[in-house]
């Protein structure tokens, strides 16, 4: 009995999670590949390797650790050993983007389509498990970083979230100038239903806009890529004008990828509110997402902004947003919440400094890369109290 006991406990401890560190890198060129979707099957927990390809994940030895990125082909690796995960070459896909594909519907439809469908398979029953981190640049300045661990609980009709911040840190030399901010940043409890509502995405489809459509055959699914740019920088309303692409799956009809940024013209986008003008040198997103079990999942979320805020009280300045949403893990069906905890900031730098763990060193997240650390190390050293 006593020693079916003690195989029985050391068989549970061999089964037990551990954290997994490597490097993606592509077999052809040998360079690291970011963005890559890294996720454990039948478990709802993933993450995404940063710009050196580097990644964090944790799994039992039983488990299977999958790799995928729309440019290569998907790979699955068994983690039951560290050396086979330390370094993962995904071969590329040798699909030819330039078989080109002739709609039967005009473009605006297409996308006017897919992101109907795309906001409505957002299920509306999930808990979402997340790493959020925002920098914020002022004159070309770093002034301020904050990251954390954020619960969405998802439960609304119209896809709105409740937001729980389980640990965080927030680091600025001037905590109270920051603060003066918040007329400029994004609002962290939209985040979510903002990446499946694709709000930019929306101005795409005009007659300002080209549009070149190809095939991918990826040998799991056949896909479809959008590419998209402007024909002229002028425009008859005074909006962004932007190039990029999105990748969709023809079977759900539902958007896997995202990259769209805004074009520099001779005039900027501008806008006046309250005596204060805004001004739009640059705006930026990629998204990625995958379908697992016909759950529709958001994988990785970047939004990056360029902008001037001026008036007659303020000079020019100008601002300099990184946001980055990653989800760790999703969990199916409502958990009940105590909604009284729930954030009720806009920014993740209002959450402040509250963490039990070294979540940056030890999750599924978003690996910092050496530069990330080196800005974040000198923000912390010169962080004011409030």
């Amino acid at each position: 009995m006593k020693l079916s006991l003690l195989f029985t406990l050391a068989f549970f401890c061999f089964a037990q999670a551990q954290t997994f560190e490597g490097t993606i890198i592509d077999l052809t060129t040998g360079e690291p590949i970011e963005m890559v979707s890294v996720f454990i099957k039948n478990s709802g927990t993933s993450t995404v390797s940063n710009s050196e390809g580097r990644y964090r994940i944790s799994a039992s030895p039983t488990q299977t650790v999958h790799f995928s990125h729309m440019g290569y082909r998907p790979h699955n690796v068994t983690a039951d050993s560290p050396e086979k995960l330390k370094e993962v070459y995904l071969e590329p896909l040798s699909f030819a983007l330039e078989e080109v594909v002739v709609l039967n519907r005009p473009i605006k439809d297409v996308l006017k389509d897919l992101i109907k469908n795309s906001d409505a398979n957002l299920d509306k029953k999930l808990m979402i498990d997340t790493y959020n981190r925002e920098f914020m640049k002022k004159s070309g300045n770093y002034i301020s970083f904050a990251d954390g661990l954020l619960q969405y609980h998802i439960k609304r009709k119209s896809g709105a979230s409740d937001v729980y911040v389980e640990q965080s840190r927030a680091y600025s030399p001037n905590p109270e100038e920051r603060n003066n901010t918040k007329h400029v940043t994004f609002d962290v409890r939209d985040e979510i239903t903002d990446a499946y509502k694709f709000i930019h995405l929306k101005l795409i489809g005009n007659s300002f806009h080209d549009f070149k459509v190809t095939n991918i055959n990826s040998g799991e699914s056949s896909l479809i890529r959008i590419n998209f740019s402007p024909n002229t920088l002028e425009t008859i309303r005074n909006l962004p004008v932007y190039k990029g692409y999105i990748v969709y799956d023809q079977k759900s009809n539902l958007i896997l990828e995202l990259d769209q940024e805004s074009v520099e013209r001779d005039k900027e986008f501008s806008m006046t509110i309250f005596g204060v003008t805004f001004g739009v040198q640059k705006i930026m997103r990629k998204a990625s997402f995958r379908i697992e079990n016909g759950k529709y999942i958001l994988v990785y979320n970047q939004l990056r902004s360029h902008f001037s805020v001026e008036s007659k009280k303020i000079p020019r300045t100008e601002y300099q947003l990184m946001n980055d949403l990653v989800t760790l893990k999703y969990t199916e069906g409502v958990t009940k919440k105590d909604r009284s905890t729930r954030f009720r900031g806009k920014e993740l730098f209002d959450a402040g400094t509250n963490f039990t763990t070294n979540y940056w060193k030890t999750g599924n997240i978003l690996v910092l890369t050496g530069e990330e650390e080196k800005i974040i190390r000198q923000l912390e050293s010169e962080t004011l109290s409030p």
